[in-house]
């Protein structure tokens, strides 16, 4: 049985959440595959999915870059008799593809994504967006080298007041489990854990605890094992950049995405010595 929404005919269900699904559809006015985010509002509190939906949207709009996903529409679908919004539907590019966490990665190819992600994080910070939640599990990669930061739904522009700490524990620095600080040092120390997660396949310490506290520095550093004592070997530029992204001092990590970005350029390019060692060999 064809399912349809509106204009668009349904191919596959990509994920479901408590108040949202993923599908990838196609437009019959242009034959095009599409992610199409359906967001329910069943209740009046449900309001706030509507709000984040059109902020998430208005992200996007801000940013224009091949390893960012692209948003092309937002549409509320209301009820017939009293206007009531009941659904959001955010129309986003399709990635044929895997998350990073679930996709079988070589070095080569991983070091290769963390350029290319490091480029994606300069791109949204001359932009004042700051993402807020970047973990292997809102990063795509594909067939052909495609590689899209996903998931804007924490995002915030530069010099927004937030009244509460979000994101993902292993991933939050230790400034926004604090002050709720979000920065571009805030998205590096998000890229380390990233990287380091990727890397080493193991959990980091996270530094807000079960109440909702910052820990001490001392117990996380219990914990903490760098990258270099786990894969011995790792090229030593790769393990110091980590390391810095991981520092809780701030002044301590890297002062913007763009020196990261020349750290995996070089490392990289001793790694990647063919297209199909990167992420263009990915089946």
């Amino acid at each position: 049985m064809i399912m349809k929404i509106g204009k668009f005919t349904v191919q596959a269900n990509l994920g479901t959440g408590a108040h949202s699904s993923i599908l990838q559809v196609r437009r019959a006015e242009d034959s095009r595959t599409y992610a199409l985010k359906v967001v329910n509002i069943d209740e009046p509190e449900d309001m706030k999915f509507l709000k984040q939906s059109e902020h998430e949207f208005a992200i996007l709009q801000k940013l224009a870059h091949p390893n960012i996903i692209k948003a092309h529409a937002l549409e509320t679908e209301k009820a017939w008799m009293f206007g009531k919004v009941t659904k959001v539907h955010l129309l986003m590019e399709f990635v044929n593809g895997k998350t990073m966490d679930s996709a079988r990665l070589t070095l080569p190819q991983k070091v290769q994504a963390f350029r290319l992600i490091s480029e994606a994080l300069v791109h949204m910070h001359r932009r004042d967006v700051l993402h807020g939640d970047l973990k292997p599990g809102n990063v795509m990669v594909g067939k052909q080298g495609v590689l899209k930061v996903i998931d804007f739904g924490l995002a915030h522009t530069r010099g927004d007041v937030r009244d509460r700490i979000t994101g993902t524990p292993e991933y939050i620095a230790p400034e926004t489990v604090k002050s709720k600080i979000l920065s571009e040092r805030t998205d590096l120390y998000n890229f380390g854990a990233l990287m380091y997660r990727s890397l080493s396949n193991k959990a980091l310490q996270p530094w807000i605890n079960e109440a909702g506290e910052l820990i001490e520095a001392k117990v996380w550093n219990k914990y903490y094992k760098p990258i270099e004592e786990i894969l011995p070997g790792l090229a030593p530029e790769l393990c110091s950049l980590v390391g810095q992204c991981l520092q809780a001092d701030v002044r301590n990590r890297p002062e913007r995405a763009s020196d990261a970005q020349n750290v995996l350029s070089v490392v990289e390019e001793r790694l990647v010595t063919s297209p199909e060692k990167g992420l263009d060999g990915l089946e």
